[in-house]
């Protein structure tokens, strides 16, 4: 989400200098304006891709003191008093994920949301656009050939006027009021169903302007504003150059037309006459479709007022203004490129607690950078708090771990403020396997049954001895002191004999609780090769027994997995 933070701002920067330029430009012609519009455009299109040649510029502003304790790749800032706890029988802790910026991290984060919220912006205006143009393809399917002598020939003449050599294929619609071009290696004129009614200077006139536009490629540009639009529906920047492009296209047109020797007064008459055509033609809108409409009713009155004034610059651009102007669009690319973001530094901070509200010390936050895979990595101090400062604009993945806990892992967005997020670790579970042989001997079994057998009395004794050790009064706000649960009782899984005797085997998983009373509870079948190894490994498992795990002097319950492989010899 940053990135597209940080390229819609060089966008913005690129088309708002287009725009001021074009104030500056407003007693200039209007073919030099939306020359420069195009190549802004063009430039905007292409600047995010320009980022790895265009040299290199910071700007520190506000880092302070910050920098000078800049998180710096793998380097590790100690807890003091750290008071980390490691117990063997948590193996294989679960990771759990996270991408909030509140409490605990258990929602979406604004980036992920925006990001989301982006996505759906450019799959509705790409598929405006898509449907534009296949509609631009219908509409051309139903049209005819104008085969009428006049428009050809007058067709042919202008274009030779113009100097476009390229074959135009103009199209005559059923409709009264379709009348725009485009298409760029095969271009279409498309004049309405009236056109063989109009006179001589009515069709040159419309034929001046509609090859204007093919000659001076207003469709190719126009489409780059609308892919540019597509991709940055929510910069207003980039709605107001498409826009003023479009509007520039139909002027610099319109002083082809006036330059041909048209009167002023002339042209707009034909061109009302045209608009009130479209007007009072209620079957068709031209929303939607993708190419320069010669008498849309909305831009008639800028044109007007431009063509009725004696004193406007209708120069066409020439080669070296062209070549000027698109070197001085590109460099100013390059420098906006290669602009740093060294002045967003920002602070990602926070506190580690365990699930009872209590301060984690200890707890190693390892943050990487998606994109440049940057890894920065400190620990929680003696009041749970850790913190990463002077981190440069950008996504990133975040991981806490800490012995006893199951790995905490999760995602945010870097753009340019302070983010503040805690995190919840959450006690890890338990990992038991066994491996039962089918070709053991009586003897043997007799063996592991007399040593299954623990009494009842000495496991009493040995929760009574475990009770008394730990007390809750000397447990503050600090948090994490897990005392782990230890096996007082253990039965071995029997091979059932008619299933080691036909050589049946496999693996059962299970998935059982471990309650605060130290017995096993609300055990599942997770995998199961056979219903009797399944039966028979559930009845052992269940007369397990543990000592009482305890997070914080305080009884907890503890998820277990426990693997039995039966096996034959």
């Amino acid at each position: 989400m940053s990135l597209l933070v940080d390229a819609s701002i060089r966008v913005s920067l690129i088309l708002a200098a287009a725009l001021a330029a074009t104030l500056l430009l407003r007693r200039g012609s209007a073919a030099a304006r939306h020359w420069l519009l195009a190549a802004a455009v063009a430039c905007a299109l292409a600047a995010p891709l320009l980022r790895p040649i265009a040299p290199s510029w910071n700007v520190h502003v506000g880092a302070g003191d910050a920098l000078q304790r800049l998180a710096l790749p793998a380097a590790v800032r100690s807890s003091e008093n750290a008071v980390p706890t490691s117990t063997s029988q948590y193996a294989g802790a679960p990771r759990t994920s996270t991408s909030a910026t509140a409490v605990g991290g258990q929602r979406p984060g604004a980036g992920q949301w925006l990001g989301t919220i982006w996505a759906i912006g450019v799959i509705v205006n790409a598929l405006l656009l898509i449907v534009g143009l296949l509609r631009l393809a219908w509409i051309a399917s139903r049209a005819e050939p104008a085969a009428d002598v006049r428009i050809t020939r007058i067709a042919t003449e202008v274009a030779a006027t113009l100097g476009l050599n390229r074959p135009v294929r103009l199209l005559r619609s059923r409709h009264s009021s379709l009348l725009f071009t485009w298409g760029h290696a095969r271009p279409k004129v498309l004049l309405p169903a009236t056109a063989p009614d109009w006179s001589d200077d009515r069709i040159r006139i419309v034929l001046l302007h509609e090859l204007a536009h093919i000659r001076r490629g207003d469709w190719v540009t126009q489409m780059a504003a609308e892919l540019l639009r597509a991709a940055y529906w929510f910069n207003p920047f980039v709605w107001l150059a498409a826009r003023r492009l479009r509007q520039e296209s139909e002027h610099a047109c319109d002083d082809v037309v006036l330059n041909d020797g048209v009167a002023s007064e002339e042209y707009a008459s034909h061109l009302l006459a045209l608009a009130r055509l479209v007007a009072g033609d209620r079957s068709r809108t031209f929303a939607h479709v993708p190419a320069p409409a010669m008498a849309r009713p909305s831009s008639l009155e800028r044109r007007f007022t431009a063509m009725l004034n004696a004193r406007v610059n209708r120069a066409p651009v020439t080669r070296p203004v062209r070549a000027g102007v698109a070197a001085a669009a590109m460099a100013l690319t390059l420098l906006v490129a290669g602009f740093g973001v060294a002045q967003t530094f920002a602070k990602f901070s926070g506190s580690a607690f365990d699930p009872t509200n209590r301060y984690l010390p200890g707890v190693r936050v390892i943050l990487v950078n998606r994109l440049t895979h940057a890894k920065y990595e400190v620990g929680t101090d003696s009041t749970g708090r850790f913190e990463f400062v002077a981190l440069p604009p950008g996504d990133y993945q975040w991981e806490a771990q800490l012995p006893g806990f199951a790995i905490l892992t999760g995602e945010v967005t870097v753009s340019g403020g302070d983010v503040q997020q805690d995190l919840s670790l959450q006690v890890g579970s338990i990992e038991e396997t066994i491996t039962v042989r089918g070709a053991a001997s009586a003897e043997q079994a007799s063996r592991d049954e007399q040593h299954d057998q623990l009494h009842a009395a000495a496991v009493q004794s040995k929760r009574a001895s475990d009770n008394a050790t730990c007390t809750s009064g000397g447990i503050g706000p600090m948090g994490g002191v897990i005392k782990a649960p230890m096996q007082l009782a253990k039965v071995n899984p029997r091979y059932p004999p008619n299933l080691a005797a036909e050589k049946v085997g496999g693996v059962v998983v299970l998935e059982a609780v471990i309650g605060t009373d130290g017995d096993v509870h609300d055990l599942t079948v997770v995998r199961d090769p056979h219903p009797d190894l399944a039966a028979a490994a559930s009845e052992a498992v269940r007369q397990w027994q543990y000592s009482v795990t305890r997070l914080n002097c305080e009884p907890i319950e503890v998820k277990m997995t426990v693997t039995v492989s039966f096996s034959i010899e």
